[in-house]
């Protein structure tokens, strides 16, 4: 993560995704400083226009034969359009012979060029990275240029040894929306990616749950229900002080799917889309395998500078929620100490009976 400042007193945030072989398993919004502001974009620059490197565009030197990255790119901002209940929308592409886009240019480029401008951001590993031009007292996102990796194997087609691009690329764009990186392993937002993995071309329920809450569709938005709730440590005056940064984790039993959020300084916390049914919850520490290195606004004088990992894995098994709209609540009153479990997998063992499965080693 790099922060500068611009002549205009407007900053630069640059994020990145690494590529890496991780473990596998709602949303965390990008926060800026240690107030937390939340980095959005403004309703004005919808549809968001990109545009892309002609090199980039017939395909680079590193990218396999038969690969159609314009495709890719399109294909990317189509998951999250089809987010119903939201309001992202993008212009079509258009095609510049520009091969790096200088902070503060007003204009959002894509682009694989092998330049210095470019290779020159690239740290060990990445894939690629999203600059964000933002104003730092709102948190209005003016620029978004999104940089791909030169040097690194990329196709369309899954060959072999390649990272896929339209995967990266879906990753990129939650950037470029105000999306940070996501706590559960199975997301499109998870900080690493493998050769071959493709998975992250499908949205997770957390990443559509940021577009919705983040920009809403009126029309359909109301529809959508949450689980909110605080986090408490347990044992102190006034039953319990808010524990910042706690991760909550709700699974779907009969569904199997996966909601998550972070809690904020008051230990306050919401999932955002989960429907009725059946669910388990886990409220765990963010000692790993995501930690505060992970988030783009975890370090320095962040909002999650000061995130309480002291405290012991919690869980609230085969709760039946049958109203969640617009809301239901659930509290958790987690007990302190040292962490002894990181749960890296997670899932139904036993549908009938609301059983689960859960995987972890022991805390780092």
């Amino acid at each position: 993560m790099k922060f500068k400042v611009g002549r205009t007193g407007i900053f630069l945030l640059t994020l990145l995704l690494i590529g890496l072989a991780g473990l596998l398993p709602g949303y965390v919004p990008i926060r800026y400083g240690a107030a937390g502001v939340r980095l959005t974009v403004p309703a004005s620059r919808f549809p968001l226009l990109f545009q892309v490197n002609d090199k980039t565009a017939q395909g680079t030197a590193n990218v396999s034969s038969g690969s159609d990255v314009l495709g890719a790119i399109r294909a990317s901002m189509s998951a999250w359009e089809s987010i119903q209940t939201a309001a992202v929308r993008f212009a079509d592409l258009q095609i510049t012979a520009l091969e790096s886009s200088s902070s503060s240019d007003g204009m959002s480029l894509i682009t694989m060029a092998d330049i210095p401008a470019n290779t020159q951001l690239m740290g060990p590993g990445t894939l690629g990275l999203t600059r964000l031009i933002f104003d730092p007292g709102t948190g209005v996102i003016h620029e978004s240029d999104m940089i791909l990796n030169p040097g690194v194997s990329f196709s369309t087609n899954l060959s072999p040894d390649t990272y896929d691009v339209q995967a990266v690329v879906t990753h990129e764009l939650g950037h470029a929306l105000g999306c940070d990186h996501a706590v559960a392993q199975n997301d499109t937002m998870f900080y690493t990616a493998d050769k071959g993995e493709f998975f992250p071309r499908f949205l997770s329920v957390d990443d559509a749950a940021f577009a919705t809450f983040t920009y809403p569709n009126p029309a359909r938005s109301a529809m959508v229900g949450s689980i909110t709730g605080r986090v408490t440590m347990s044992g102190l005056v006034l039953g319990g002080g808010g524990a910042l940064g706690t991760s909550v984790t709700a699974m779907d039993l009969d569904r199997n799917l996966i909601y998550t959020a972070l809690a904020d300084s008051d230990g306050r916390y919401a999932l955002t889309g989960p429907i009725p049914g059946r669910y388990a919850f886990y409220v765990e520490p963010l000692n790993g395998p995501v930690g505060l290195a992970q988030l783009l606004g975890g370090g320095g004088d962040s909002y999650y500078k000061n995130t309480n990992t002291s405290f012991l894995t919690t869980f609230l098994t085969d709760q039946n929620l049958p109203g969640l709209v617009p809301r239901s609540e659930i509290n958790f009153s987690v007990p302190s100490g040292a962490p002894t479990l990181n749960i890296d997998k997670m899932g139904r063992n036993d549908p009938a009976t609301g059983a689960l499965y859960v995987g972890g080693g022991a805390a780092v």
